[in-house]
C-alpha cells in the first residue's frame, strides 16, 4: 500500500510533466505567433495591436497574448534560451523572465543567479535592472 507521502511526490511528479508540456505547446504557439506578426495578420485583420489579435484568437486572457506576443518576439534575440525551453529545461514563464532580464542588458552571472530565484524574484529582479544608453549617459552628464 502507498503512503500519503508517496502518493503526494507521484501528484508532483505529474504536475510537472503536465507543466513541461504546456510550456511546449506555448513555445510552438510563440513560434507560429512570430510568422503570424511577422506578416501584420493583426493590422489585416483590424485588430489595434498583435496581443489583441491573439487574444481573441485563441480565445485567451490579454496577459497570456501578451506573453505569448512577448516571447515570439525575444525568441531570435535570445537564442540560448529558446534551446532551453525546446528541450524543457525551463518552463514558459521562467523562459519568458528570462528573456525579460536579458533585455535589460543583465550580465551572465545575473542570468545564472536568477536561475535560482522564485518567477517573483526575477521579475523584482528585471525591474531593478535599467539598460543605460549612450543618450542617457549623455543626459545624465
Amino acid at each position: 500500500m502507498f503512503s500519503s507521502s508517496h502518493l503526494s511526490v507521484e501528484k508532483r511528479k505529474v504536475l510537472c510533466e503536465l507543466e513541461a508540456q504546456v510550456s511546449h505547446i506555448r513555445l510552438c504557439q510563440a513560434v507560429i505567433v512570430s510568422d503570424l506578426d511577422k506578416g501584420s495578420i493583426a493590422a489585416g485583420d483590424g485588430y489595434r495591436s498583435m496581443t489583441d489579435w491573439v487574444s481573441a484568437e485563441i480565445d485567451v486572457s490579454h496577459t497570456a497574448a501578451s506573453d505569448l506576443v512577448s516571447v515570439s518576439r525575444l525568441l531570435a534575440k535570445h537564442r540560448w534560451v529558446n534551446y532551453r525551453l525546446a528541450e524543457g529545461d525551463v518552463t514558459f514563464d521562467r523562459g519568458l523572465s528570462l528573456m525579460r532580464l536579458a533585455q535589460t542588458g543583465a550580465d551572465e552571472a545575473t542570468l545564472t543567479r536568477s536561475e535560482t530565484m522564485d518567477l517573483t524574484g526575477v521579475r523584482r529582479l528585471t525591474a531593478r535592472q535599467r539598460r543605460v544608453t549612450r543618450v542617457d549617459e549623455q543626459t545624465a552628464f
